[in-house]
């Protein structure tokens, strides 16, 4: 299972891409650098606090947001003002409270704070402008997250936070598309195609 869920975690990435390319994604450059390097230090933390059938979705996390964030240095957007930098701000604080404790545990739940944090402006970012995003790429990765809850072995809290918070996190940026498409406005992923 966790196979199936890093498959379905890296196959989320390609359509993505595609749509970054075709002008179609606008990804946030601050979540995607924030959620590189927090995918980076979560992958190597998750790992010594003994995840293994769903560390393969915790390494897709690492490659696939450093394409994307190499791809919007050109193609994205944010960094405009302060609202972006202050996410970098509080997820470096994060991170170094998480250096201040020498246990994988505290260190992966610091992180995946950390990512939160990052993250916070595409899910804004998806509710506010959409059309921004790509439907399909982020009910791939919620699938992806629901398989890799599947996945678990052991269900104890430190195998189990990254798994349901990558769950949560996506598929919360799905939600809101899904959402603003069946409420709002039917036709603006449409217009996008």
């Amino acid at each position: 299972m966790g196979e199936i869920a890093m498959a379905f975690t890296v196959i989320a990435y390609v359509p993505y891409i595609v749509s970054i390319f075709r002008n179609r994604t606008k990804p946030n450059r601050t979540t995607w650098l924030v959620l590189f390097l927090i995918g980076a230090i979560t992958f190597i933390v998750y790992r010594d606090a003994g995840a293994q059938a769903t560390l393969g979705v915790a390494l897709a996390n690492v490659v696939g947001p450093l394409v994307v964030f190499i791809l919007a240095i050109k193609f994205g957007e944010g960094w405009k003002g302060k609202g972006d930098f202050k996410y970098l701000v509080f997820s470096a604080i994060a991170i170094a409270l998480w250096q201040l404790y020498d246990s994988p545990v505290i260190g992966l739940v610091f992180n995946l704070l950390a990512d939160f944090i990052a993250f916070l402006p595409t899910i804004k970012k998806s509710f506010q402008e959409p059309w921004t995003e790509d439907l399909p790429t982020w009910c791939i990765f919620t699938l992806g997250g629901i398989i890799n809850l599947l996945a678990i072995e052991q269900w104890q809290f430190h195998i189990v936070i990254y798994p349901l918070y990558i769950l949560l996190a996506e598929g919360s940026v799905a939600g809101l598309l899904l959402w603003v498409h069946f409420t709002k406005n039917k036709d603006w992923y449409k217009i996008k195609s």
